[in-house]
């Protein structure tokens, strides 16, 4: 098994420092999301919600212009939400 490299380490702070320029680390349906509401002039809308197909399912949520936040990066992951008492693929 390999070794976490990241693990409690703060890449932007160090890439800020590095780099010297404003850095941000995000999950990248969350960054598809705030492209989308900017392209659609969606940010006056209370609630936005963007789900969206790629390798898997992804999704997220804007509420009153921030970006819902959970757990480890998780807080509205479809693509992970185990279906239980269903039949096996």
């Amino acid at each position: 098994a390999g070794e976490v490299v990241f693990l409690n380490r703060n890449i932007a702070a160090e890439m800020r420092e590095y780099f010297e320029v404003p850095v941000y680390v995000n999950n990248d349906v969350n960054n598809i999301l705030q492209y989308d509401v900017a392209v659609n002039h969606l940010e006056n809308q209370k609630i936005v919600v963007g789900i969206y197909i790629g390798t898997g399912v992804g999704s997220s949520v804007i509420i009153d212009g921030k970006p819902l936040e959970g757990k480890d990066g998780a807080e509205l992951d479809l693509g992970h939400i185990p279906y239980y008492k269903g039949d096996d693929p």
